[in-house]
């Protein structure tokens, strides 16, 4: 499922594609050749280093995600990744 939100093109509340925009608005941006006129959005990631931190202070895995904004899922998929990567 994709994230929420108003269009930075159309200003209706749907599901965004990518850049702040909906389906409709990215296809149209991409075919006009303005997409560049919306930036791409940063992501942020899961500080593993701070949830690492946390864990050895005895946080369990939902305080960590909830004090870093995300889900549970997320910290243990970011650790797995990592883990794999090594």
């Amino acid at each position: 499922m994709r994230a929420k939100g108003t269009c930075l093109r159309c200003g209706h509340y749907r599901e965004l594609k990518a850049r702040g925009l909906d389906n409709s608005c990215y296809t149209k941006a991409h075919n006009a050749g303005e997409l560049e006129n919306y930036p791409k959005r940063e992501r942020r990631h899961v500080d593993l280093e701070e949830a690492d931190q946390l864990a050895r202070a005895g946080r369990n895995d939902t305080e960590i995600a909830l004090h870093q904004g995300f889900s549970s899922s997320a910290v243990r998929v970011a650790r797995h990744r990592r883990r794999r990567q090594t």
